[in-house]
């Protein structure tokens, strides 16, 4: 817990904040870029479910 930040905030939390964050403004850059015409932008992502797809754990 940390202290000001509410009842279930953790640093895992805040972490994941700041990539979503960190991503929302990339997201809107790119946007940009694309609306100005410029070419061979790159993929921040990819085919993440074709290169690592999600395997539930054997238990």
């Amino acid at each position: 817990m940390l202290p000001g930040w509410g009842v279930s905030t953790s640093f895992g939390s805040l972490m994941l904040r700041v990539i979503d964050h960190y991503w929302y403004h990339i997201g809107e850059s790119m946007a940009i870029r694309q609306l100005l015409g410029h070419a061979g932008l790159p993929d921040f992502v990819g085919d993440i479910d074709g290169e690592a797809p999600y395997r539930p754990e054997q238990g």
